[in-house]
C-alpha cells in the first residue's frame, strides 16, 4: 500500500533531477529499498573500507618520508660527530704545540740571560725543563742550548 508523505528536499536538486528526466517518487522508493536491503550495508562498508585504505596509504607514505628523513639526519649526525672529533683532535694538538712553544720560549730566554750556563739554567728553569720533558721525553737541555747558541750566533 502506498501513501503520500511530505518530504523536505533541496529545491535545486529536485529541479536538476527533473531536468534529467527523473521522477522523485521512484527515486525515493529505490533509495529506501537500498537502505533496507543488504546493498546499502555493502555500500556503507565499502565506503568505510575505502576511507580506511586511503588513510592507511597516507600513513605508509608519511612513514616512508619520515624514514628517509631519519636516514638523512643520521648521516648528518655521523658526519658532524666525525668533524667534531677532528676539530677536537686538531685543537688538542694545537694546544700542545702552543704549550711547548711557550715553554721553549721561556727556556730560551733564561738560557740566553744565563749566558748559556746550563747549571744556572737548571736552577732557574727546573720546572720549565720538567714540563718540557713531560710533553717531550726525549728533550735534552744540552742539545737544545747548543742549537739555540748556533741559531743566535748566525
Amino acid at each position: 500500500m502506498k501513501k503520500t508523505y511530505s518530504v523536505y528536499v533541496d529545491d535545486d536538486k529536485v529541479t536538476r533531477a527533473r531536468a534529467l528526466g527523473f521522477e522523485l517518487s521512484p527515486i525515493l522508493e529505490r533509495s529506501l529499498d537500498m537502505v533496507l536491503s543488504q546493498e546499502f550495508e555493502d555500500l556503507v562498508i565499502n565506503s568505510k573500507l575505502a576511507i580506511f585504505n586511503e588513510r592507511i596509504s597516507e600513513i605508509k607514505i608519511a612513514i616512508a618520508e619520515c624514514q628517509y628523513r631519519l636516514k638523512a639526519y643520521q648521516s648528518d649526525l655521523e658526519t658532524l660527530e666525525l668533524e667534531k672529533q677532528a676539530l677536537l683532535k686538531d685543537y688538542e694538538y694545537t694546544k700542545r704545540v702552543v704549550h711547548i712553544n711557550n715553554l721553549t720560549q721561556a727556556l730560551n730566554q733564561i738560557i740566553i740571560m744565563q749566558g748559556y750556563d746550563l747549571e744556572a739554567t737548571r736552577n732557574l728553569a727546573g720546572d720549565i725543563i720538567q714540563d718540557l720533558m713531560k710533553v717531550n721525553p726525549s728533550f735534552n737541555l744540552e742539545m737544545h742550548a747548543e742549537r739555540l747558541k748556533l741559531i743566535m750566533e748566525s
